[in-house]
């Protein structure tokens, strides 16, 4: 009977821990596709909000020269 106990135990142990590992690359391989997902928005933001700030120094300094202030 305890033979029996110690068997079921090792299969049991080894099924958890097969369910562990599976678990843990599936939560890496998710947090990969999240990350490729957001990586083009995110780099696209970060472009624009360079452009936009370009783009208003530019208008700023027109203005200065336009005020004569430059």
């Amino acid at each position: 009977m305890i033979v029996v106990i110690a068997i079921l135990a090792t299969i049991s142990l080894v099924a958890y821990n097969g369910i562990q590992n599976r678990a843990k690359s599936s939560s890496g391989q998710s947090l990969v596709n999240f990350a490729k997902r957001r990586r083009r928005p995110i780099i696209q933001l970060i472009m624009s909000t360079r452009l936009t700030v370009n783009l208003s120094q530019i208008a700023y300094r027109l203005q200065e020269q336009a005020l004569g202030l430059a």
